[in-house]
């Protein structure tokens, strides 16, 4: 089973980092924000502030031999879509980044 590309960038351009929201961070695996197989998770600090800002999961050796699986098995799509159409998706997701650049300040700055 392959990532598919259309909800990768409908997932990033719609709900990217929702700061406000976000406390307990998920890896993304085969189209799937996932948790690791560990259930341990390491805490995420404000540099500034030291303040545990989030979470995110502690991934195994499993959880990135899934991820690697995952990701060889979506190059084969990717690779079969046209240079132009690849393109488009990566602006499209630019596009959400920038559009979302107040709430990366905010997080790069340790405000909410």
């Amino acid at each position: 089973m392959y990532i598919c590309h259309r909800k990768l960038i409908e997932k990033y351009t719609i709900n990217f980092l929702d700061i406000k929201q976000m406390k307990n961070l998920k890896m993304y695996v085969n189209g799937k924000f996932v948790e690791s197989k560990s259930g341990k998770w390491i805490d995420v600090l404000n540099p500034s502030t030291e303040e545990v800002v989030s979470r995110q999961p502690d991934g195994t050796v499993e959880d990135v031999n899934e991820a690697i699986d995952a990701a060889e098995a979506a190059q084969v799509a990717w690779a079969k879509t046209p240079a132009i159409e690849r393109a488009q998706y990566l602006h499209k997701m630019a596009d959400g980044i920038r559009g979302r650049y107040d709430e990366f300040v905010r997080l790069l700055h340790g405000r909410r």
